[in-house]
């Protein structure tokens, strides 16, 4: 979610707000940053050396608040204070469930499992990021190619399948 905000913030910015400074753009989006930095050590605070779950539906629903926020604020200051705090409740949301992925992992697969979810975040980064600047097909090469990453390797070579031609499928 983060991502298709950085995404899609600044043509918002750009068309709504008017902010078309670089500098104040980017300020903005550093925000949310410092926010989830704020909401991890809060997450920390509050769940007093265990797992706090109580702390997901809260980080949740305070995401949900301020996105739905976020068209209702005209000011760089404001907006701001806004990835802030959407920054805090998605850092109270996703400390206890990265907390959780490690409790529940086994010692000895514990990086496995790590890694696996660093992937699929990933995938879904690479995912997102295609479908603004790419054809679904690509979208499709990709996402397949990585996906199948352990069993082949990606190299140098395989840069030519994200420039496929018009011919391979319907959608490009």
């Amino acid at each position: 979610m983060g991502q298709v905000l950085l995404a899609a913030f600044p043509a918002y910015a750009k068309d709504a707000l008017s902010i078309d400074n670089t500098l104040v753009l980017q300020g903005i989006l550093a925000a949310s940053g410092i926010g989830i930095a704020l909401g991890s050590m809060l997450a920390s605070k509050l769940s007093h050396n265990r797992i706090e779950t109580g702390l997901i539906p809260v980080g949740a629903v305070g995401v949900a608040v301020g996105l739905w926020c976020l068209p209702l604020l005209s000011t760089p200051g404001s907006q701001a204070l806004n990835f802030v705090f959407i920054g805090m409740m998605g850092g109270l949301f996703i400390v206890p469930l990265n907390a959780l992925i490690q409790f529940h992992a086994a010692d000895s697969e514990l990086g496995t499992v790590l890694a696996a979810n660093n992937w699929i975040q990933n995938i879904a980064m690479l995912g997102f990021w295609c479908s603004r600047r790419c054809s679904p097909c690509r979208v499709w090469i990709a996402t397949t190619c990585c996906c199948s990453l352990p069993r082949w390797r990606w190299s140098a070579a395989a840069t030519p399948l994200l420039n496929c031609p018009k011919a391979w499928c319907a959608f490009c």
